[in-house]
């Protein structure tokens, strides 16, 4: 932040991830160069526009370009891959240049300001192959319900950079730079130092009265008693200590307040800097494998990987490198939160030799709580671990609970541990989100804005009420007996199985599928289409690939041209009670600006089979070729 003050940067990339850290770097005060290999990236005359001192190079991401740019630092946009920018990368790395990307500076930002003003908000933060927006914006919701003040920022947009230079003013940032830490550090030790030498005082008369003689009245032990009371006694931040000194008539003197050295800090720091308390108390980060990649500064306060399967193999090295991105969401001293249901993020768990931290679900009884340890865990069956939380079924119900320490005593060492506490939280069926995975969701959101110690009562009405994202398993209409689901939002493999299974138990599917496969494996449907679908339409780039590897599935497969036929042809498979799925488990861009446009056509197609009749939609495409 202020270190960027001056400092020539360079940036990689001019995607909105670029732009947003373009925006930073000049609003921080630095000289920056913006390098694209595209001659019109996208948001090349929104920059020239907004900051014309900007300089944009034009060309490959070479080790060349450094040598004709006096830069000290070079920071990535999250979507270039590290293949593609690698030989400028190693160069500037080997030249001894600072290298990261925006989450870095991000990171930067928020150690400044906790270093300079205190700062120090709960960031939580959310990744996973799938089911990521819907936990960050479940976790926002839950936390504003508790009237804490939030801020969702990363994949689920906007940009990390672009919102916090929306909190901060530009007076903001002048008023960090004349601040001096020193000079506060200072004057906070002289305005301690009376209290201090009252102390020593104090402990020297404790320990004169330690030397002399015991009086006859008392016995050696009650002397004793009363010389370890003084050396004993260690008063904390904000504890009155008295002034023993006593007027001629031998009445105590009023009594003063002891203010710690670091209370008197906090008290500067809020007059100094009044604004601080008007920034999110809590910030939500959405943050795919993208922005993850490399990323070594990032400590959020807590994390959840909510799951890893395939995803983004045209992009990563293979499956190890995809996980390890997602692992680096943990910092050294961050509360993990992870999905037990998945062996991949159990993978995760911290090492015992790793230091435990208070549980910030203890129990309210009297007794000691267990610490907790470094992570908690959330999925369904039933907790197993204080702090866990779960799924428990009573007399057919489903129920999200959670587990606290055993209410009674404390047990003695060679007593079998007491049972742990069930709290139930309230009906699975209760949630307006729609399938067995958000279930899971659900549990994920409760785990980590749990963390912040908000209120649990005003975050359950907040989890009964959310409806949902947009295109994420969205119940768009029923139809003559048939629901219709806009899940285009699955752009993977893992998210179609998720859907599958989420939606599956209950009906039967009619799956409509395909675009840019991005080099995925497709054989992990075969089983759950054989159980729950009984048709699968097919379209996109990629459809002849996506059928061959499924070629052993026993389901009919149906390939059509565009979305509109997709509807159609689902509609005829489909049987009253059953649902038509768009669970496409691909990218969209092959045919669509992005999955929201896809799933927008996909609303007007089904839209259009409403107001035309089922029968008369059907007649209407009969011309169509469609290839079974």
């Amino acid at each position: 932040m202020l270190t960027l003050k001056e400092q020539n940067i360079m940036i990689l990339g001019l995607g909105e991830s670029g732009l947003s850290m373009v925006r930073w770097c000049v609003f921080c005060g630095a000289n920056v160069w913006v390098v694209d290999d595209r001659a019109e990236p996208p948001h090349l005359k929104t920059l020239k526009a907004e900051m014309p001192q900007v300089q944009f190079i034009q060309g490959q991401f070479e080790a060349g370009v450094l040598n004709a740019v006096p830069v000290h630092a070079v920071f990535k946009s999250p979507g270039l891959s590290p293949a593609r920018v690698e030989d400028l990368w190693q160069h500037a790395q080997s030249k001894g240049l600072a290298t990261g990307t925006e989450l870095t500076l991000f990171a930067l930002a928020m150690n400044e300001l906790k270093a300079k003003c205190g700062y120090s908000p709960n960031v939580l933060a959310v990744t996973g192959t799938n089911g990521k927006t819907t936990v960050t914006s479940l976790t926002a919701a839950l936390l504003r319900r508790a009237q804490m003040k939030v801020a969702v920022a990363g994949n689920i947009g906007p940009a990390l950079l672009d919102t916090l230079q929306a909190y901060l003013k530009p007076s903001f940032m002048e008023n960090l730079r004349n601040f001096d830490a020193q000079e506060l550090e200072a004057e906070t030790a002289k305005e301690t130092a009376p209290w201090v030498e009252s102390r020593l005082e104090e402990e020297e008369q404790a320990h004169e009265k330690e030397q002399a003689p015991m009086q006859e009245t008392h016995s050696g032990e009650e002397a004793l008693d009363s010389v370890n009371a003084v050396e004993t006694h260690a008063p904390s931040p904000g504890e009155v200590l008295q002034a023993h000194e006593e007027d001629e008539e031998g009445r105590a003197a009023i009594s003063m307040p002891f203010v710690s050295a670091e209370e008197r800090t906090r008290q500067r720091l809020h007059s100094l800097f009044p604004w601080v308390a008007d920034l999110p108390q809590a910030w939500v980060l959405e943050l795919s494998s993208f922005q993850l990649k490399g990323v070594t500064e990032f400590e959020p306060t807590a994390a959840t990987v909510l799951n890893i399967s395939q995803d983004h193999m045209d992009w990563h090295r293979d499956m190890d490198d995809y996980a390890q991105s997602k692992k680096s969401i943990f910092g050294a001293k961050t509360q993990r939160l992870l999905n037990r249901d998945d062996p991949a993020v159990m993978g995760l768990v911290p090492q015992a030799k790793e230091k435990a931290k208070p549980s910030p679900l203890a129990s309210k009884s009297k007794s000691k709580a267990a610490a907790l340890p470094l992570h908690l865990e959330f999925g369904f069956g039933m907790p197993v671990r204080a702090g866990d939380f779960g799924v428990e079924h009573v007399n057919g119900m489903a129920w999200l609970v959670r587990a606290l320490e055993p209410l009674g005593l404390k047990t003695k060492k060679n007593q079998v541990d007491e049972e742990l506490e069930i709290q139930r939280l309230m009906p699975v069926d209760a949630l307006r989100i729609l399938g067995r995975h958000n279930a899971s969701n659900a549990l994920a959101a409760l785990a980590l804005a749990s963390t912040t110690q908000a209120k649990l009562a005003p975050m359950l009405y907040a989890l009964r009420e959310y409806v949902g994202e947009p295109h994420r398993i969205q119940s768009i209409q029923i139809i003559e007996g048939v629901e219709y689901f806009d899940d285009s939002k699955g752009t993977n493999v893992g998210a179609t199985l998720a859907a599958l299974e989420g939606l599956g138990h209950d009906r039967k599917l009619v799956l409509i599928l395909g675009g840019d496969a991005k080099s995925q494996d497709f054989t992990p449907l075969i089983e759950p289409i054989h159980r729950f679908a009984r048709a699968v339409i097919l379209l996109g780039r990629d459809a002849d690939w996506i059928e061959t590897s499924m070629a052993l599935s026993k389901v009919k497969l149906i390939r059509v041209q565009n979305m509109h036929e997709a509807v159609r042809v689902a509609s005829l498979n489909a049987q009253s009670s059953d649902a038509v799925l768009l669970s496409p488990a691909c990218s969209s861009l092959d045919m669509f600006k992005n999955y929201a446009h896809r799933g927008q056509v996909f609303l007007e197609a089904v839209q259009e089979l409403s107001e035309m009749g089922a029968m008369e939609f059907a007649q209407a495409g009969k011309d169509s070729e469609v290839r079974l």
